[in-house]
């Protein structure tokens, strides 16, 4: 699953880092469809009233105040839970985000509370908490993953179809994930367009030299609808509305006032 979100992560940044043609704003819209087993549900249960506890605990309230790592997971693993919810593994994922694009910056607002803040002049990114007011420098790592490279196989299909008023033509994608069960299969399906005159080479020097780099360069233009399928279940991330127009470049800054955290 963090594989997963990665992909996503990477596609959203493709968007983000290949604008220099583009200025305008992109909407995006999420729909997930997971299935829980009993088992987990009740895995999932057990954790948070195990976790419940623990935060009552007076003694592991010390344990937290005099251990800063500790206490970063145990706020972790709360936020977690608390995003998954009655949802399950759907909540992990967001409902929608918007992606603001001027030049070789982007800002992307997911959830209308969560931001990242892209800056290609420098290649440097930053998490945005306009809840807290805080903002965290973001890094990646930089080499190249062979292993995971060559557990995916990407075909280009003949078949299109027009989403946000792009033509788009259709690709699959399949990875063996070493998180997933033996035998597993992670299934994408990615329609991509080449209208927005946006090139994909550009996430080379974004990503410097992540994982996603040899996807690229296989696929040209930009995904517009990412359908994926593993065995928990199913989710797709789709363009939804394309507004080309100025954007402020107040935008592609950090506001006033939001004070620095650690990575």
């Amino acid at each position: 699953m963090k594989n997963l979100i990665y992909t996503f992560a990477l596609l959203f940044l493709a968007v983000c880092t290949q604008a220099q043609q583009f200025e305008g704003t992109i909407k995006w819209s999420f729909k997930s469809d997971f299935e829980l087993s009993e088992e987990q549900m009740q895995q999932m249960a057990a954790a948070r009233k195990q976790l419940e506890m623990q935060l009552n605990n007076p003694e592991f309230k010390k344990q937290m105040e005099a251990n800063p790592q500790l206490k970063k997971m145990v706020e972790q693993q709360a936020k977690v839970l608390e995003s998954m919810g009655d949802k399950g593994m759907a909540g992990l994922f967001p409902e929608s985000m918007i992606v603001k694009i001027k030049g070789q910056n982007a800002r992307t607002i997911i959830d209308e509370s969560k931001e990242t803040l892209y800056l290609g002049s420098s290649g440097k990114q930053y998490e945005l908490n306009p809840k807290e007011k805080t903002y965290r420098e973001l890094s990646y790592a930089t080499q190249e993953n062979d292993q995971l490279k060559n557990t995916f196989e990407v075909q280009k299909t003949s078949e299109t179809t027009t989403i946000a008023g792009y033509k788009c033509t259709k690709f699959y994608l399949t990875s063996k994930d070493p998180q997933l069960a033996a035998g597993k299969e992670m299934k994408q399906v990615l329609w991509v367009t080449t209208e927005l005159n946006l090139d994909a080479r550009f996430l080379k020097q974004a990503s410097k030299g992540g994982n996603a780099n040899w996807f690229y360069d296989q696929v040209e233009g930009i995904p517009m609808r990412i359908e994926v399928s593993i065995p928990q279940g199913n989710i797709t991330m789709e363009a939804t509305e394309v507004t080309k127009g100025k954007v402020s470049d107040a935008e592609f800054e950090i506001p006033a006032g939001y004070k620095a955290i650690e990575p």
